[in-house]
C-alpha cells in the first residue's frame, strides 16, 4: 500500500538568463516561474564584484590544498592582485578550476603566475589595465610585477633559499636581499613546512 509521507524542502534554482524576458517573449513557463519565484537574488557577475576575488581565490586554494595533499601551499605576492585583474567571463567556476588547475600543476609551496596555463595566465595580464595610464606609472606597474613574480619564482623553485635563488637569477646574494625586501617578499615563505 502506497504511503505518504510529508517533507519540508527548498527548492534553489539558479541561471544566467533573464526570466522575465524570457517569461515575456513565450519562451518560459508562467506557472514555473511564479513557483521558483519567491525569493530572488541577484548577483553581478564576478568583473563587477572584484573585491570577492581574493576571499574566494582562498577559499578555493585552502579546498584543492586539502583535496590534492598540498597543505601549506600559498600565493606568491601579486598573484591574487593579477587574479583581479581578469574579467572572469566564466564567473566564481572559472575562478575556482583556474586555482584547482594552478594547484595541480605547482611544483613548489607557492603558487605563482607561471602555474596557470598559459590562457588563464595571459587574462591575468597587467597589459590591459595599463594602456590608459601614463607611460611612467604604466613602466612602473610592469616593472613592479615582473620582479614580484620573478623573485617569487626563483624562491619558490629553491625553497626559500637565498644564496641559490641569487645564483640562479645572477645577482648577488646582497642585491637579491635588497630586491625581495623592495618588493616585500619573505624569502621564509617558501620554505617547505614540515
Amino acid at each position: 500500500h502506497p504511503k505518504s509521507f510529508k517533507i519540508d524542502v527548498r527548492v534553489l534554482a539558479s541561471t544566467n538568463r533573464n526570466l522575465k524576458e524570457l517569461l515575456a517573449k513565450g519562451r518560459f513557463r508562467e506557472d514555473l516561474f511564479y513557483r521558483l519565484n519567491v525569493v530572488s537574488i541577484e548577483l553581478p557577475p564576478l568583473r563587477e564584484r572584484r573585491e570577492d576575488i581574493p576571499l574566494l581565490a582562498d577559499h578555493f586554494l585552502r579546498i584543492f590544498a586539502e583535496k590534492f595533499g598540498r597543505n601549506g601551499l600559498r600565493f606568491a605576492p601579486g598573484f591574487v592582485e593579477a587574479m583581479c585583474r581578469n574579467d572572469w567571463q566564466g564567473n566564481v567556476r572559472e575562478l575556482e578550476h583556474t586555482i584547482e588547475r594552478a594547484v595541480i600543476m605547482s611544483k613548489g609551496q607557492v603558487l605563482t603566475l607561471s602555474d596557470l596555463d598559459p590562457e588563464a595566465e595571459a587574462k591575468c595580464s597587467i597589459a590591459g589595465t595599463v594602456k590608459n595610464l601614463g607611460y611612467k606609472e604604466a613602466k612602473e606597474q610592469i616593472l613592479t610585477r615582473f620582479n614580484r613574480e620573478y623573485l617569487s619564482q626563483a624562491l619558490n623553485e629553491k625553497q626559500g633559499n637565498v644564496t641559490h635563488a641569487a645564483k640562479k637569477c645572477g645577482l648577488e646574494r646582497q642585491a637579491f636581499q635588497q630586491l625581495i625586501r623592495r618588493y616585500g617578499i619573505k624569502s621564509e615563505d617558501y620554505r617547505a613546512q614540515d
